[in-house]
């Protein structure tokens, strides 16, 4: 997943208007080239989204890797550094896999930048977004007209894929937001599954860590709401201090009791079937996954409708009891109000 955005150049930008509906469609290619302070635009809406993408992809194709259309052409891009004589091919293998209904007509963007950062080295990529809804704005004219305006904006791209040229296999990163009704841009487009590597291993053990805690603990232990917190917070605690994973080293860190140790690998076996990522003993951690996850280790104790409680430490603090009327309650001991 790329990290940041500032060392990226936009080196080409070519566009299309796709009409489905239009049966004397005849696509135009539009050339820009923008000075710096548009390519500071262009990357904001069009890169930056792809800085909160926390899941990597490479393509596939159930026979052979050169039959998928996507990855032919931008190898072609990649190895001749130019968008020139492929943009069209781009738009031809859209327009051949847009057969469903609900698929909408829209502008395509394709986009080559250079200086595109992922674990700290910069690469080529290719961008290739469908805008299908576009923004409403404002603009202030002469004589203090306002004139009511539609365009594209940084808060939401509908549909779009970033082809990174790393090692072999390519980097990909997708963003689909409007097609609950089909899967085509993932499945029929750009055909990819999860890249095997150390992002979706990190996210994947995040996820399935976060599943053990809070659904399978509770049906074998005896353990209240502070206990799954407290190891939430030491799962979290790992994956922040450490750049290796180790699973043992993991474990003995998190789950500490021999017990739990051999029920949370019974559970990774259990649910090893449904795992896309094939597990591993050792990865180096995705800092990017990791910062991405934040939501998925809430530290939060909900009591009632009242009372949030945030939790980030020295469960020893908190003690749980009942009082005489049966009200249950929560003693919180500290040293310093802030």
């Amino acid at each position: 997943m790329i990290e940041q955005i500032k060392n990226a150049i936009v080196e080409e930008l070519i566009y299309y208007k796709v009409e489905l509906d239009n049966p004397d469609y005849t696509p135009l290619a539009n050339t820009y080239s923008p000075d710096e302070e548009e390519g500071e635009i262009i990357k904001k809406i069009f890169l930056k989204p792809f800085t909160r993408i926390a899941e990597t992809y490479e393509f596939q194709h159930s026979i052979d890797i050169d039959l998928n259309p996507l990855y032919c052409i931008c190898n072609n891009i990649f190895e001749e550094a130019s968008l020139e004589g492929h943009t069209k091919d781009v738009l031809t293998h859209l327009l051949e896999v847009s057969s469903h209904g609900n698929i909408r007509n829209g502008d395509l963007f394709i986009i080559r930048y250079s200086g595109v950062t992922v674990d700290e080295a910069d690469y080529q990529a290719v961008g290739i977004y469908k805008v299908e809804q576009k923004e409403s704005f404002l603009e202030t004219g002469a004589h203090g007209r306002l004139e009511f305006k539609q365009g594209i904006g940084a808060n939401k791209l509908d549909k779009a894929c970033l082809v990174i040229d790393t090692d072999a296999p390519f980097t990909i990163q997708l963003i689909d937001n409007v097609s609950k009704e089909t899967n085509f841009w993932k499945k029929e487009f750009v055909n990819v599954g999860l890249k095997q590597d150390h992002v979706n291993a990190t996210n994947q053990v995040i996820s399935l860590t976060k599943s053990f805690i809070t659904q399978q603990i509770p049906h074998e232990y005896e353990v209240d709401k502070t206990d799954q917190i407290d190891l939430l917070n030491r799962s979290s605690a790992y994956f922040k201090m450490n750049d290796q994973f180790k699973k043992e080293e993991f474990e003995e860190n998190v789950f500490q009791d021999p017990n739990m140790i051999a029920s949370f690998r019974n559970f990774e076996n259990e649910q090893r079937e449904e795992l896309e990522v094939a597990p591993r003993e050792e990865f180096t951690i995705s800092k990017p996954a990791v910062r991405n996850s934040s939501k998925v280790f809430k530290s939060i104790l909900k009591l009632d409708k009242n009372f949030h409680i945030y939790i980030h430490g020295d469960k020893s603090k908190i003690k749980k009891g009942v009082d005489e009327s049966g009200r249950k309650f929560y003693q919180i001991f500290y040293e310093e109000e802030r």
